[in-house]
């Protein structure tokens, strides 16, 4: 979705909300202008191809457009993060359909390894399309801070203090989620069958 040429000069969240709620296209081009570069940026910490963020940015756009109305969100840049966020996973797990496990995931999860292994290498566990799904499956079914969490430091290998930092937690409490998704991910396995 193209939204044109950009607005000049502050206009508010709540404005903004009126132009959605009125059927205003100019509201498309207000976001534009007004919040671009957070959520552009935030799509390429996630995606890391400026091709797929930008595909990722304008389908934010859109449901956008299509979910105001009836939402009427409070804050604009957080309720448009949340679409973006959940576009940019739809977009990895469709891309990790394609293709295995990223090796960076395996070297990253620490007590995984273990779990993963039950009598195999990580490399061939990581490879089983069983494996695959049950990633997937935990990560359709995570609330969005465990997901992003999830894929900013077991995928993209960013550090703890760079992700707590962009989720507005203390290292502690990141930390904390980390073991939690940890557990979580060492249960299902268990549920499926693996020796741990």
């Amino acid at each position: 979705m193209n939204t044109g040429d950009h607005f000049t000069g502050f206009i508010s969240d709540e404005e903004i909300i009126r132009m959605f709620l009125a059927r205003d296209e100019r509201a498309l081009q207000a976001v534009d202008s007004r919040y671009r570069p957070e959520l552009l940026s935030a799509a390429k910490n996630i995606l890391r191809s400026p091709e797929d963020a930008e595909e990722c940015l304008q389908d934010t756009y859109l449901k956008t457009w299509n979910s105001i109305p009836p939402n009427q969100p409070d804050h604009l840049l957080y309720y448009m993060l949340k679409i973006l966020k959940n576009q940019a996973v739809s977009s990895l797990r469709k891309q990790q359909a394609e293709k295995r496990i990223p090796r960076e995931l395996i070297q990253t999860t620490d007590g995984l390894e273990e779990v993963l292994a039950s009598g195999n290498t990580v490399e061939q566990a990581a490879e089983s399309d069983e494996v695959r799904w049950i990633l997937n499956e935990y990560l359709e079914q995570a609330p969005d801070d465990v997901r992003y969490l999830f894929l900013a430091v077991f995928v993209f290998d960013r550090p703890v203090t760079e992700a707590a930092q962009e989720m507005g937690l203390s290292r502690y409490r990141t930390k904390k989620k980390l073991m939690q998704i940890r557990t979580e991910l060492e249960q299902l396995l268990r549920e499926r069958g693996y020796e741990l």
